[in-house]
């Protein structure tokens, strides 16, 4: 807003700059003071067993508040969002995490843990939604118990527990 203000020489006076209302309406209505860029973005791409694709933008400000929790969240729920056949429903249900293309351990961690702020993601990143393995419909998982083992014999005594040597019946 600087802005040269010339001397009326006639009046012997110079003229007062201007206010703030009107550098306001200038920057509106002149088409020659540069205009605010578009905010800038991170764009996040998530792929789902190479079949959905979906894209998520955030403003980096808001970035600075999303967490990885929430991009979980909005992934599955943009994933329904275009799965309206139901066609791959049973695998949005089984979405657990997220996880880089290109297997950046570093981000993969940091993708698992959920209070952690989206500002650790570049600005432009690829990332695939990992699904649980489905379990047999007719099989549950079994809990292993103390009587599912032969007991051979004591390796060691700690002060809270005692170790002891056994094999699967």
């Amino acid at each position: 807003m600087n802005r040269i203000f010339k001397l009326n020489s006639k009046a012997g006076n110079t003229l007062a700059p201007p206010s703030l209302e009107s550098c306001q309406s200038l920057e509106k209505s002149d088409s020659n003071f540069p205009k605010k860029k578009n905010a800038a973005k991170k764009i996040i791409k998530i792929t789902l067993q190479k079949k959905l694709k979906i894209v998520i933008e955030l403003l980096f400000d808001n970035a600075t508040t999303a967490t990885c929790e929430w991009l979980l969240k909005e992934a599955r729920r943009k994933f329904e969002e275009i799965d309206r056949g139901g066609k791959y429903r049973s695998d949005i249900s089984r979405i657990v995490a997220l996880k880089t293309t290109k297997d950046n351990l570093m981000l993969d961690y940091m993708l698992t843990q959920p209070e952690m702020t989206l500002e650790i993601l570049p600005e432009k990143i690829t990332l695939q939604a990992y699904v649980a393995p489905a379990t047999q419909l007719g099989s549950q998982a079994k809990k292993t118990s103390l009587q599912d083992f032969e007991i051979c014999g004591c390796l060691g005594r700690g002060s809270f527990a005692r170790i002891y040597l056994g094999t699967i019946d």
